[in-house]
């Protein structure tokens, strides 16, 4: 009929925040056609597969760490039934199970059927929810369709008692397995901790019933009614694919939106846990099935990328063991309570932070600091911008306590230097102190957290003073750019007398950190001016957080120069 779906597709969870605009104007339409408002339940047409990519490419995504690492709590129990598992495949898959159980919220125990049988050659496995259901009580919506897992949640209730909830299967043909828990398999090796981990998002709701049939007819929908996940994707102009004005369903229009590679996620808990940006999904020219609409973009977040759990392909030597922050937040849009903080209000940036070499040998760490004054406690999103891209980790802040992160770089799980973004659902204060990791110790600079509101725009002027570049000290100006658009500053630099000794302009992308070390050397051509100045003027752009160092040759002990209007 054009209508159902029979695409393979990934699941994933998260809170229903839907916009009511596009599934409103569909409700009227199905009201008016007699579709009664009451619990009802079909089978799930829908199982999302994930594919051996055939390229090895080593990277490791370690599990996400809460507050100072403290042992991870289950707030979701899964019960399994194993179909021909080995007791070796069961330690594995108990793993992925363990990191989901501390990462949702479940009052009712999420059922799991696994079977071990045999799959097309590439294919990994496949999963989907063994039923969906609309209209019980609790639904956010009672003419879209819910997964099983969230279904239950959000009924407070077991909506098919003694059926699974899940169903995957896994390709027991498959020769390249790594069923070890260690997070090292063997070059060339699949990891199956992280296939699970993929399979099990699928089966909790990340999965939608897009599909286009052998004749380029595009289609949403189960009896004419869409899945929760159906309702968030759009087109790069913002056109929902259920906005049947845009793309009449079933049509080619539709085809091809849903083949455009132009289709995006417009969920605000994903978007929000993009940066902003709306995060892109794996719409190729071609249909693919089993893959397209139901898995983010594979281009787009690469292996080592820390949102690359669920995207399509897996690569051999890839180890995963956390979803990220996009999939937690889409699980979040469509109804899901999930560890990731994804409708954070409160937002302050540490204008850089390191894990880095430096000059003169100096080894580069920062400290940081986050103090929740609120009597409940915070969680915040740690979003760190380097040249590399994107990383991130998640931090609880107990109520009216600290939070101390001596290496906040190598929390995160990466190296290098670059802003950092401190996203929370509660106000903290924060403050960050970077500092040459020495043997002999040093104190190191402080810098605030600062304010979006308090960034500076086009046309604002401020001095940096107290400057100097000599055997004894050196002098780096930084530039940090909060926010979505790129940035230009212009600097001039001064002697003790006020005579300009060059001027230079610095193009800072959004979102990003540059810094100009030692310089008076690099820009002036001199290596001994005491009681130097600097100012900097933005040219264009807004969002701009402008500082000095000056640092200690001897040492490596940096002091901070605020920027001063």
């Amino acid at each position: 009929m054009g209508y159902l779906s029979t695409v393979n597709t990934e699941v994933s969870m998260g809170r229903m925040t839907m916009r009511r605009v596009v599934v409103g104007m569909v409700s009227l339409v199905l009201l008016a056609s007699g579709v009664a408002d009451a619990h009802e339940r079909q089978p799930a047409l829908q199982r999302v597969e994930v594919r051996d990519s055939g390229l090895v490419e080593p990277a490791f995504t370690p599990r996400r760490e809460v507050a100072a690492r403290v042992p991870k709590v289950s707030t979701a129990t899964f019960e399994v039934t194993y179909n021909d598992f080995t007791a070796e495949a069961q330690a594995a898959f108990q793993q992925a199970v363990d990191i989901w159980s501390s990462l949702i919220t479940s009052t009712v125990p999420i059922r799991v059927e696994a079977n071990w049988e045999s799959l097309d050659e590439t294919v990994l496995g496949n999963a989907g929810a063994n039923y969906i259901h609309r209209g019980f009580t609790g639904a956010p919506e009672p003419l879209v369709w819910y997964v099983d897992a969230v279904a239950d949640q959000l009924a407070g209730r077991d909506l098919a008692p003694g059926e699974p909830d899940i169903v995957a299967t896994f390709n027991a043909d498959f020769d390249d397995w790594y069923l070890g828990t260690d997070g090292q398999p063997p070059v060339g090796t699949i990891d199956f901790v992280t296939v699970v981990l993929h399979e099990l998002c699928h089966g909790i709701g990340f999965v939608g019933s897009g599909d286009v049939d052998d004749d380029g007819i595009g289609s949403w929908g189960q009896q004419n009614l869409p899945i929760v996940y159906d309702t968030f994707p759009e087109d790069g102009g913002g056109n929902r694919v259920l906005d049947t004005a845009a793309f009449p369903n079933p049509s080619e229009d539709l085809a091809a939106v849903l083949q455009g590679d132009d289709l995006f996620w417009g969920g605000p808990g994903g978007t929000f846990a993009a940066g902003g940006t709306r995060p892109r999904l794996y719409a190729p020219s071609e249909w693919d099935p089993g893959s397209s609409f139901s898995h983010l973009d594979e281009a787009t977040y690469r292996a080592g990328n820390p949102h690359a759990l669920m995207t399509p392909l897996l690569s051999r030597s890839e180890v995963i063991r956390d979803p990220g922050s996009i999939a937690l937040c889409m699980m979040e849009d469509m109804g899901w309570t999930t560890a990731a903080s994804c409708g954070a209000s409160n937002t302050i940036w540490v204008a850089v932070a390191a894990r880095a070499e430096g000059v003169g040998g100096s080894l580069w760490r920062t400290r940081l600091g986050l103090f929740n004054r609120e009597a409940v406690a915070a969680l915040a999103d740690l979003r760190l911008r380097t040249a590399e891209g994107l990383a991130s980790s998640t931090v609880a802040v107990p109520a009216g306590g600290q939070v101390v992160i001596d290496d906040v770089v190598g929390f995160i799980g990466t190296d290098g230097n670059g802003s950092l973004e401190v996203m929370s659902d509660l106000p903290l204060t924060v403050g960050s102190r970077t500092y040459n990791l020495s043997v002999n110790g040093t104190y190191g600079q402080y810098l605030d957290g600062v304010d979006p509101a308090v960034t500076l725009a086009a046309g604002d002027t401020v001095w940096l003073t107290l400057l100097e570049e000599s055997p004894d000290f050196r002098t780096n100006i930084g530039f940090t750019n909060i926010s979505e658009g790129g940035a230009r500053v212009r600097a001039t630099l001064f002697d003790s007398s006020g005579t300009v000794l060059a001027v230079f302009e610095r193009t800072i992308p959004a979102g990003r950190n540059v810094q100009e070390n030692q310089v008076f050397v690099n820009r002036a051509g001199t290596s001994d001016v005491r009681a130097a100045l600097a100012s900097v003027t933005v040219l264009s752009g807004q969002g701009v957080i402008v500082y000095g160092s000056v640092v200690d040759n001897l040492t490596g002990d940096p002091t901070t120069i605020p920027a001063k209007p």
